[in-house]
């Protein structure tokens, strides 16, 4: 008999389940340690690196990180980075050999609902868990914006790929059209429009709390002129909201990024308003 690609494809998907279980029970705690040196204080870094150093870095499984995080991680380590998609109601998704993210469709159920204005390009996800047995989660509505990629990864599996977690869809961003009404900006655009204005941004914030408004916060490499970097950012956003066919932005700038309590995950782009997206997720629950 011929192997079975898809059987092996499969094999692969489970084990990295069985991985990923064993990393939310703390069994991999140690790449938990490690990536401090990446992220931590003064002391956990110091605890890293000894770690590091010792050579038994082989691989980082993280929740999902922004694509700017994985490139740092994976420089930083030498060594790839895995991710997890995974919530209180269960394990999403697994990235393959191939670094695609799959949904776990042996364990659960996902159905996709466009978001509104999105012309199908935007998803949230439902989900009926099958792994557990006790506390069921049946027809659960997240409030994560997805982008699903439409072909089959190359690993050979035929579970679903997500191509991009943009945010939350309390997270999207709103700025006025010059044909009325106002256009929703997802946290992705808001993202690569900061981070690709200057190479010399390291971390950024952005903050909207009204229709039209934009807060950001930023770190620079120590040897930029903030002023500069401030502006090239300020032009990006200008740029963009223009693009699509939006009035010019109101933005303020301000340099370095506040404290982040231990265990925060930081959400770099929050929308601090009630808008439609999100008045219309909470009805729906």
């Amino acid at each position: 008999m011929r192997p079975d690609p898809h059987a092996d494809a499969e094999q692969d998907h489970r084990q990295a389940q069985e991985l990923a279980h064993r990393q939310v029970e703390g069994q991999q705690a140690e790449e938990a340690v490690r990536l401090a040196a990446v992220f931590g204080d003064e002391t956990e870094r110091a605890v890293a690196d000894k770690e590091y150093r010792r050579g038994r870095c082989q691989r980082a499984l993280l929740a999902c990180v922004e694509p700017q995080d994985q490139e740092r991680i994976e420089e930083t380590f030498n060594a790839p980075v895995h991710q997890i998609y995974q919530c209180t109601e269960g394990l999403l998704a697994v990235s393959c050999v191939k670094g695609s993210l799959h949904i776990q469709e042996d364990v659960v159920i996902i159905q996709l609902e466009a978001l509104p204005g999105s012309n199908g390009e935007r998803v949230i996800p439902i989900v009926t868990d099958m792994w557990r047995s006790t506390q069921p989660i049946i027809r659960y509505r997240l409030n994560d914006v997805l982008q699903m990629h439409p072909q089959p990864c190359s690993c050979g599996s035929t579970f679903r790929v997500i191509r991009a977690i943009e945010g939350r869809c309390d997270d999207v961003c709103y700025f006025e059209s010059l044909a009325g009404g106002a256009r929703p900006f997802y946290p992705d655009t808001i993202r690569r429009t900061i981070l690709l204005a200057n190479p010399d941004i390291t971390d950024y914030q952005a903050v909207q709390e009204r229709c039209g408004h934009l807060r950001i916060h930023l770190s620079s490499a120590s040897e930029a002129q903030f002023g500069e970097v401030a502006q090239s950012v300020l032009a990006s956003v200008q740029t963009t909201v223009a693009q699509y066919g939006c009035r010019p932005a109101e933005v303020s700038i301000e340099e370095g990024l506040g404290p982040l309590k231990p265990g925060m995950k930081r959400r770099r782009v929050q929308a601090r308003w009630n808008h439609p997206i999100r008045t219309m997720a909470e009805e729906q629950q």
